[in-house]
């Protein structure tokens, strides 16, 4: 995947936990919280850190997010007035619509998508975004756990071609 100089761009996260204690594991590593975000062009100019919006954000992005930071895998986790404790009160939104393809794709690959706050106000994209529409995610060492419920009911006849299935969710243990 190939792009013009002029419209290269890689990005940098942090995760700000607030005082969320779960969210630092027991070496003092942040594993989640409210998503920092700072771009690069390809002249190494970084831009301010901002914040992304939750709009459109989805579990792929967060994976990719996470696995950016060194993780293997991530989710989207709703947010809490507490991850907010000490956060640069400066901060605006600087993304949203925020999303990818799979959860194996990279924040820069073709697969992910995001548009420029700023430009989404502008082209009236839907993008109105408040405090409490702050993305943020917790990442995970290994691959995500899974939680599994099911309910089998047997019909009273089962017939030789009877489909048996489960839904799954993604989520903590």
């Amino acid at each position: 995947y190939c792009v013009e100089p002029e419209d290269y761009m890689n990005m940098e996260f942090e995760l700000h936990p607030g005082s969320i204690k779960k969210l630092v594991n027991k070496n003092e590593k942040v594993i989640g919280g409210i998503v920092k975000a700072s771009s690069y062009n390809s002249f190494g100019e970084k831009s301010e850190w901002s914040l992304g919006c939750d709009d459109y954000f989805n579990d792929e992005a967060a994976s990719s997010i996470c696995r950016h930071l060194g993780f293997m895998d991530g989710k989207r986790i709703p947010l809490h007035k507490k991850m907010f404790v000490d956060l640069e009160s400066t901060l605006q939104f600087g993304w949203t619509h925020v999303s990818c393809d799979y959860s194996d794709a990279t924040m820069m690959s073709p697969h992910c998508h995001a548009v420029e706050y700023k430009t989404a106000v502008e082209r009236m994209l839907g993008a109105v975004c408040f405090e409490t529409d702050v993305a943020a995610v917790e990442c995970y060492e290994q691959p995500a756990p899974f939680n599994v419920e099911m309910e089998v009911v047997l019909p009273k006849k089962i017939g030789k071609n009877h489909m048996w299935s489960c839904g799954i969710q993604r989520g903590r243990v």
